[in-house]
């Protein structure tokens, strides 16, 4: 194989491989677009999950997140749009000029008398020397025009990875926060229940502490006089005799007066006993 030969097969391979890295780029946009056509919705379950904004560390963070996944999917669509931004691409000459030049080619050196191998060789070298030219040129050519949508797709590639990433990790914090244990709610209607509770089952404890304290129900105190009667159990009577017989003398006090109404029961020790720590705490009154 000739020099000529062999260069003009490089050229002409460099030039048939840019214009397939063109075809690269363009067969890779439906992959792009597919994938924010499952990104999207993701995005959506998660911010239909996400806590109330606020000044806490769980907010602030998922709406970080958030924040950083979005600009991702723009970085996303302005590097699609650098990927399908019209460039300016070089090709060969058109095949009906290179037939016309061949022709004006071979009638210039047949007026120079030359004979037809002759000529046909000299046309064969011009045409093979032109076209080494064209593929080399439109090879370098290409090549830069097809850099930035390279570089365009490999970022595209980039964005859209962090993205899902990111999706990821906002799912999996939603989905450990709403595992863990909570504390109970303390608001105003829990705590005003939780009181109402407390002061119920203190007054049910007072009530029975007083049933308690309470006991046998008394009877109305019976005083005796000179010459009165009792009758004991068996229908006997017992008179003053019986009662000095049967009875030590006592030592001589002073009347009793009568009582005006029966004696009160002693009080609860309720509050005594929850200062002992015997019982709840309870709201002294």
């Amino acid at each position: 194989m000739k020099a000529d030969e062999y260069l003009e097969e490089v050229v002409k391979d460099s030039f048939g491989r840019e214009l397939e890295v063109n075809e690269n780029i363009a067969r890779t946009l439906p992959f792009f677009a597919a994938s924010l056509a499952v990104a999207v919705p993701i995005y959506g379950y998660i911010a239909g999950r996400l806590p109330p904004l606020a000044p806490s560390l769980m907010s602030v963070v998922l709406h970080g997140l958030l924040a950083s996944g979005a600009g991702c999917g723009v970085m996303i669509l302005w590097n699609l749009f650098l990927m399908v931004q019209l460039r300016e691409y070089r090709i060969p000459p058109r095949e009906s000029a290179q037939i016309e030049w061949m022709q004006a080619l071979k009638a210039y050196f047949e007026d120079e008398g030359l004979t037809a191998a002759t000529v046909d060789r000299k046309v064969t070298q011009q045409l093979r020397d032109r076209m080494i030219i064209e593929y080399a040129a439109s090879a370098e050519h290409n090549r830069e025009a097809n850099a930035p949508k390279l570089r365009a797709r490999a970022s595209g590639v980039v964005y859209f990875s962090a993205m899902l990433t990111i999706a990821f990790a906002m799912i999996a914090i939603i989905f450990v926060s709403q595992r863990l244990p909570k504390p109970p709610p303390q608001d105003a209607a829990h705590v005003a229940s939780q009181a109402e509770s407390q002061r119920a089952a203190e007054a049910g404890r007072r009530a029975a502490a007083a049933a308690e304290a309470a006991g046998p129900a008394v009877g109305p105190e019976v005083s005796g006089g000179a010459g009165s009667q009792h009758r004991a159990g068996g229908g006997s009577q017992v008179t003053e005799a019986d009662k000095a017989a049967t009875t030590p003398p006592a030592t001589p006090t002073a009347p009793a007066a009568p009582a005006a109404q029966p004696p009160a029961p002693p009080p609860h020790q309720l509050l005594k006993k929850n200062e002992d720590g015997g019982g709840p705490l309870v709201e002294r009154r």
